[in-house]
C-alpha cells in the first residue's frame, strides 16, 4: 500500500523493486496475505494467501480474472473491488485499457 509520500508494508521481510514507468493498475487494499504482487502492462498479477475469501480493491476496472491460469467469473463487491477465492492462489486480473 502507498501513499503519495509512503509505502506501508506489513511487518516481516519483503523485497522492493522500482519500476520505470508508472503502473498500469494498483492494488489499492488487499485483505489477505498478499505475498507477491506483480504490474502488468494490461493489468497486475498477485501471489496471495487467505483462510478465507479475498477482495482485492483495484485503481481500475478489472475485466478478465484469471485463478492459477483459469479464467473465473468476476464477483465485484463495489467500485473495482473484486472477490477471490480462499487458499494460496495466483490472481491475474486484467484491467479496461484506458484507465
Amino acid at each position: 500500500m502507498r501513499d503519495g509520500e509512503y509505502v506501508w508494508l506489513p511487518a516481516g521481510e519483503h523485497l522492493l523493486q522500482t519500476a520505470g514507468t508508472a503502473p498500469s493498475v494498483e492494488v489499492k487494499a488487499f485483505n489477505g496475505n498478499l505475498e507477491e504482487a506483480t504490474a502488468k502492462a494490461d493489468g497486475v498479477e498477485i501471489v496471495y494467501n487467505s483462510p478465507s475469501r479475498a477482495f482485492a480493491q483495484l485503481s481500475a476496472e478489472p475485466v478478465r480474472l484469471f485463478v492459477d491460469g483459469q479464467e473465473t467469473k468476476i464477483v465485484s463487491l463495489d467500485e473495482n473491488r473484486i472477490l477471490l477465492p480462499p487458499g494460496r492462489h495466483t490472481a491475474s486480473i486484467m484491467i479496461r485499457r484506458g484507465h
